[in-house]
């Protein structure tokens, strides 16, 4: 019996598989479940302890990773103006669509380091109906309590965040999923030199159900040969490492992706962003050069992958 859950990353649904398969008395191992956490064989042993059962079978697959295989291929040849030597009208990209509390919190962040008019960034009205007026209460009790250095710097630039209105891009509609590649966001990728990608998931403590997902947000930015820095999970580039990409260091300091504290990380974040974005010409000159090199693996790989299912616990 096969349980999918692509597409999502939910460890919540684990429970409820158990609840059915006791229900009906179906045992465990003749069961798989299939979703895009990487760390849902881990929620699987701790539910089964819990109820004194045998673990069922987890497979982690990589649905975006194999959709945007499929989708460079009918994009074939593109040519790629990334990373080249020339004059950037901005320094990277970043979009967002659903208002999950990371994503006005990491935008608030480069509003007050000043770094919003350097970037491509995309932050308005989404079909979660949230606003500035909704999460900017959260973001400050959260960076309050949790992090007084990251509440000191948003309160200093407080009427600059709040005010600073919808951010769009190549289009005003952020209720639409995009999860594949559009050809009119290529200019944005090619005018800047590194992503900030806000992933699905981010936050660790006891908001959060689901593991690290890599998802298409990571994949465009590999597709469209771009550096990334991930604003997700912790130890989610060793992830990467495993399936065969490459990520940036030293050319971008991924110390970040090691840090649990997730405010702490969300700082390094930022602050590697200022960094990136203020490179002296002759550092940008090599970090274009050497992460070519990278984003050119990268696209190569991704185009010979044969597979995207991965077994985790199977006796």
């Amino acid at each position: 019996m096969l349980f999918r859950s692509t597409h999502e990353a939910f460890h919540s649904i684990v429970e409820g598989v158990y609840n059915q398969l006791i229900k009906c008395n179906i045992p465990p191992r003749k069961v798989i479940l299939m979703n895009e956490s990487r760390d849902l064989d881990k929620e699987v042993k701790r539910v089964a302890e819990k109820l004194n059962v045998d673990t069922v079978n987890v497979e982690w697959s990589l649905i975006f990773e194999h959709g945007l295989k499929l989708q460079t291929y009918n994009r074939l040849p593109v040519i790629t103006e990334t990373l080249e030597h020339k004059k950037y009208p901005k320094k990277y990209l970043n979009f967002n669509r659903r208002w999950r509390i990371h994503r006005p919190m990491m935008v608030s962040l480069l509003k007050a380091y000043d770094l919003l008019d350097k970037g491509y960034v995309s932050l308005g009205k989404s079909d979660d109906g949230n606003s500035w007026d909704t999460v900017w209460w959260d973001i400050k009790q959260e960076s309050k309590i949790f992090c007084p250095e990251m509440y000191q710097t948003l309160i200093e630039k407080e009427q600059d965040i709040i005010n600073m209105g919808d951010l769009y891009l190549d289009t005003p509609d952020l209720v639409t999923n995009r999860a594949w590649l559009d050809n009119d966001t290529d200019y944005l990728y090619n005018d800047t030199y590194f992503s900030l990608v806000s992933e699905t998931n981010y936050f660790s403590d006891r908001r959060f159900d689901g593991g690290r997902f890599i998802t298409e947000k990571t994949f465009k930015a590999i597709t469209c040969e771009h550096p990334f820095i991930l604003a997700t999970l912790p130890n989610t580039l060793p992830l990467l490492h495993k399936l065969g990409y490459k990520t940036f260091d030293p050319w971008i300091d991924e110390s970040y992706d090691s840090e649990i504290d997730d405010f702490k990380r969300m700082l390094m974040i930022a602050e590697e962003v200022k960094r990136l974005c203020n490179l002296p010409k002759d550092e940008l000159t090599k970090f274009l050069l050497e992460c070519k090199k990278i984003t050119k693996w990268n696209v190569d790989l991704l185009l010979s992958k044969k597979n995207w299912i991965y077994k985790m616990n199977y006796k």
